[in-house]
């Protein structure tokens, strides 16, 4: 079976891909509009805070909604949006997690992680900051939080001149990054995944690592190569990738060859940074340290929501 025969079965399949190559058209829109609601609320106790990336079928990103336009549910009870704002100010904290294991060398093709550094100077501002880690039996993070695209730039050349071996752990890589890295920060946290073969050497599950990104409030963005082994199925890590990134907000990307690795990492820098800002106070007020379900809709027809599906309330 050809390569295209390959990827209509995959799109017939999985419902939940959108690449994120589409979401570029949307960069030469007109700048958002701003709703009047008071920004200070952002960081008031008892706030829900929702980064929320809105596009139409065509994969444009939508970028002139206001509040009016969104209803958020919470345990199926619908809550009032007490704080709104189209362009967020908070800083990002971006991660790229890189795989390095053995199943690495299934790939068809080795993509140029020097495109990630290109994109990271399109992205960063100078109040942003951003690390390298790469995860294969082990977690290695080859970088602090920095601006610093030297260093970046060194981090990412320490992962080019590695040679991929050993099991997978990506489920402790997540949950390594998720406790030492994200969890004391704020603002807008994204995690790119590039690779991810099926894990085979972690300590923690599945469900485990999804925790932990829940807890730290970090979105997802795995970037998952088109991959043909013996004895495997075609997409291997497909469900998983999807499972993590709709649960977080991201969006899951496939590619088949590095250049469009390259559209879809462009493709995420422009989703962290078109997100609207939501928040709102639950009425029942929760602090029973459990997980709640979120639901966010969008009135105006044809325009497609991803944002995170819950999150865990304080105690006490």
């Amino acid at each position: 079976m050809q390569l295209k025969a390959y990827r209509k079965l995959f799109y017939a399949t999985v419902v939940l891909v959108l690449l994120p190559r589409y979401l570029l058209a949307g960069q030469g829109i007109a700048d958002r509009m701003r709703d009047k609601t008071e920004p200070r609320q952002a960081n008031s106790d008892g706030m829900v805070r929702l980064w929320v990336l809105a596009t139409r079928k065509n994969h444009h990103v939508v970028q002139d909604l206001t509040s009016k336009d969104f209803r958020i549910y919470e345990d199926k009870v619908q809550q009032p949006i007490t704080y709104f704002e189209a362009r967020p100010r908070e800083p990002i904290r971006l991660g790229i997690l890189i795989d390095e294991s053995q199943g690495r060398l299934d790939e068809p093709e080795q993509v140029d992680l020097r495109q990630v550094s290109e994109v990271l100077r399109r992205l960063l501002g100078p109040n942003d900051r951003a690390f390298v880690a790469e995860f294969g039996q082990e977690t290695s993070l080859l970088s602090p939080w920095t601006s610093d695209f030297s260093v970046l730039d060194e981090a990412l050349q320490r992962v080019v001149d590695s040679t991929p071996e050993g099991g997978t752990a990506l489920y402790d890589a997540i949950v390594t990054l998720a406790e030492e890295r994200f969890g004391s920060e704020s603002g807008r946290k994204a995690l790119v995944v590039i690779g991810g073969t099926p894990d085979d050497s972690s300590s923690h599950t599945e469900l485990e690592s999804l925790e932990s990104l829940r807890r730290a409030d970090t979105i997802v963005y795995p970037l998952l190569p088109w991959v043909k082994a013996e004895n495997a199925t075609i997409f291997r890590n497909v469900k998983f990738a999807q499972v993590f990134s709709a649960d977080s907000g991201g969006v899951l990307s496939l590619y088949t060859k590095p250049k469009e690795f390259k559209e879809d990492l462009e493709g995420v820098g422009i989703s962290i940074t078109h997100f609207y800002a939501i928040g709102y106070a639950p009425r029942s007020q929760p602090h029973d340290g459990r997980y709640h379900q979120i639901k966010v809709k969008c009135l105006r027809p044809g325009v497609k929501i991803f944002t995170r599906e819950g999150y865990y309330a304080p105690k006490g």
